[in-house]
């Protein structure tokens, strides 16, 4: 109840958006919670989720964050059919099967130590269009743990203020996007992991035209 406090404070204040991550965070699976299991398992361990996070914060939950980036064409079954929009995992998960489908995909293309590298390179590539989703947890931070991670509350503030004075670059929240008019279709990340793996190095998929 705490928590959910929180959460509502800053959705009111747009701080935040809100997705279902996973149901338990348990291991299932090698590193997984749900690929491999059948599909009526991720459905009603998906649905459970959704409902509790929906009835605690008041709000529809359409966007999805699987626990170790891990699942399978069964769970995207399952996230069609529970009504989710969107899919936030990483650049290698598999591709859908559906044609058109009605998800939208935004991987995670790095973490924060690497956000003004992945600026620099969404500028090489001359998309206009490019789509960078940094990531980042609480336990990132020295202030939430006795161990302490690699960044501050100080250093957070200053990468976002750095973020937010480019002048070509421009901050959006998933929800924000979702309600956008942009390709973020599993035709797109399928092209994009094809490109990457055709590559040299690394360029982050949605940093490709």
């Amino acid at each position: 109840a705490e928590k959910a406090a929180l959460l509502k404070e800053a959705m009111v204040q747009g701080a935040v958006d809100v997705a279902l991550h996973s149901y338990s965070h348990e291991m299932l699976g090698p590193r997984t919670e749900f690929a491999g299991l059948t599909y009526e398992e991720q459905l009603a361990r998906i649905v459970r989720g959704r409902d509790l996070v929906s009835t605690l914060l008041g709000v529809p939950v359409t966007t999805f964050v699987p626990a170790w980036d891990t699942y399978d064409a069964a769970t995207l079954r399952a996230l069609r059919e529970a009504g989710f929009q969107c899919l936030s995992a990483n650049r290698y998960g598999v591709p859908e099967a559906q044609e058109p489908s009605p998800l939208r995909f935004l991987p995670y293309v790095c973490e924060l130590t690497g956000l003004r590298d992945a600026v620099e390179w969404a500028r090489q590539t001359g998309d206009g269009h490019a789509v960078i989703v940094a990531l980042f947890h609480s336990y990132d931070f020295r202030e939430a743990q006795a161990n302490p991670g690699p960044w501050s509350i100080e250093a957070f503030g200053e990468i976002l203020r750095w973020t937010a004075s480019q002048p070509d670059v421009v901050i959006r929240s998933i929800g924000e996007l979702l309600e956008a008019d942009m390709d973020l279709s599993a035709r797109r990340f399928e092209d994009n992991r094809r490109l990457m793996a055709k590559r040299p190095g690394y360029i982050p998929p949605f940093l490709g035209r």
